[in-house]
């Protein structure tokens, strides 16, 4: 399998062995992948660090007590939600997981465990712009563009929820669902911008919060009610 991903490893320097590990065996499964041990004699780290972040399409962060002590992997975690680039956690040894990662998936690469091919899969799947963009019908002239808006949204949800809900479902559906409520919340929010409306603005901010940005999906029965009525009116 050949990967259309550029992969930004993020972990703590006494993880070094392990990740150096890791990554060989990602690139041998084709996974672009990028380190900072990639980064040439004389460069300034800071900077192709942040260079390596603009450009990665996926981020990985090794967990760890240590990595989650580091002040350069927190501010990377942060760096990688800001811009929305889906995080994959990798679990080396337990920790405390920082709060705003605690939801996401984590693959196991514990004592005991290594879920390699889970993690290959995840790593390999096309990246944002390879993928299909939702269609989203524009209404009838004279009508609201928002209730169409909050259907399609409602659907996503719906969609979620029984991902969620299967114990057979895989983490590229999850993240392949998620991407797709993402692109629609971003729609959503510019028409918001040329029609405000404090309801809608206020069941799409916590879909953005909760669900797009921390993957939590326990909220997904409180969003669902609001946009179940939001959908009714025009």
């Amino acid at each position: 399998m050949t990967s259309t991903s550029t992969v930004f490893v993020s972990y703590a320097r006494g993880d070094r062995p392990f990740v150096r590990d890791l990554v060989a065996r990602l690139r041998e499964s084709s996974i672009d992948v990028w380190v900072d041990a990639d980064i040439p004699g004389g460069s300034r780290w800071d900077d192709e660090v942040e260079r390596a972040l603009k450009a990665c399409t996926k981020f990985v962060v090794v967990l760890s007590p240590e990595s989650v002590a580091s002040i350069n992997v927190k501010d990377e975690i942060a760096e990688a939600l800001d811009r929305k680039v889906p995080i994959v956690p990798v679990l080396l040894r337990e920790c405390d997981v920082p709060f705003r990662i605690k939801r996401l998936q984590r693959f196991d690469f514990s004592a005991g465990h290594e879920d390699f091919g889970g993690l290959v899969a995840a790593l390999g799947e096309a990246p944002r712009a390879a993928m299909s963009e939702p269609s989203i019908a524009a209404p009838p002239a004279g009508q609201s563009t928002l209730a169409p808006l909050a259907s399609v949204v409602y659907a996503r949800l719906l969609k979620l929820r029984a991902i969620g809900d299967d114990p057979m479902s895989d983490q590229r559906q999850l993240d392949e669902e998620l991407w797709f409520l993402g692109e629609e919340i971003a729609s959503y929010e510019q028409a918001l911008a040329k029609q405000p409306d404090a309801a809608h603005a206020a069941a799409v901010n916590h879909t953005r919060r909760y669900v797009v940005e921390v993957h939590d999906l326990s909220a997904l029965t409180e969003l669902l009610d609001e946009f179940a009525r939001l959908r009714q009116f025009a």
